[in-house]
């Protein structure tokens, strides 16, 4: 019984494969070396799915004029994979520019979609097309297009998710593909503030990339300042293009309402603006 049982789930999984692989015969050696997802059978080879061979998903971006923008994802497979198993109509994915219309477009078109597919050995673009075999499928996205709308965070432009939509044959078996897609991101909650009511604006539902799950040439660095943390506004290492002395310069937090008259301050006007009448600019000696 045991026995008949164990070859029932060998059968079912060859069957698995030969559907995923749209109808094509399954070699011979995969057909009865078959064993239940994740599980070696007889040192032939095994059957397991996407989510389980799937062990990250890393957005690789860069600084773009219209802000930060995702480049490439890198997804992470537990085994190495030949160059020639992996196509473009083998993922599905989803990312910040797939969320913008054309109205939030000042120029291009398909923002975030797919454009190259291939492996490589390392979480990185290869200029050359990637490696002949590679534990990372790097999957290049359209970004020739620029963007009017602005996220509330780059984190949100970082977030990423991708679904294996064919089987991958490897040297080790077969890769199903898969249920769900692999994310790095989090849904969060922003609630942002009206200063012409004095009120908190209704929550607005982002995706936000995990800390760690993304990279965005360009920022090193840098330090992000934010409202919450009580940093906002704080730049440093600037000078005045009327004398060329070094300064800091410190901006602090100011809120704009309505009627609120802006101005410029600072020589040639090319530092941040703020409200007129209001003492929330000014320069101190760098030292």
């Amino acid at each position: 019984m045991r026995r008949r049982r164990k070859q029932g789930g060998i059968a079912v999984l060859a069957l698995a494969v030969a559907i995923a692989l749209n109808g094509q015969a399954l070699p011979a050696e995969a057909s009865t070396a078959a064993a239940p997802a994740g599980q070696q059978a007889d040192g032939q080879g095994f059957v397991t799915t996407a989510e389980q061979a799937i062990k990250s998903v890393k957005a690789l971006g860069f600084v773009d004029t219209d802000g930060s923008k995702l480049r490439a994802i890198a997804v992470e497979y537990d085994r190495p994979i030949a160059a020639k198993a992996v196509s473009k109509d083998a993922f599905a994915i989803e990312d910040y520019g797939m969320t913008l219309s054309e109205k939030d477009l000042t120029q291009g078109s398909a923002p975030g979609a797919v454009e190259k597919v291939y492996v490589n050995d390392a979480p990185a673009v290869s200029a050359a097309g990637g490696t002949s075999s590679g534990r990372y499928v790097i999957i290049e996205v359209n970004t020739d297009y620029q963007a009017g709308r602005f996220p509330r965070s780059y984190a949100i432009t970082m977030a990423a998710g991708v679904k294996q939509c064919k089987a991958i044959h490897t040297a080790d078996g077969f890769i199903l593909p898969s249920e769900q897609a692999v994310t790095n991101y989090t849904q969060k909650t922003y609630i942002g503030y009206d200063p012409q009511t004095g009120r908190a604006r209704a929550p607005e539902y982002y995706h936000y990339a995990n800390e760690g799950a993304y990279t965005i040439a360009g920022l090193e660095g840098y330090q992000l300042h934010t409202i919450e943390d009580g940093t906002a506004f704080h730049a440093t290492h600037c000078f005045d293009e009327a004398n060329v002395h070094k300064k800091t310069l410190v901006i602090r937090p100011a809120f704009f309402g309505k009627g609120d008259k802006i101005r410029r301050c600072g020589a040639a006007g090319r530092v941040p603006r703020t409200i007129a009448g209001h003492p929330s600019c000014g320069w101190r000696n760098w030292k």
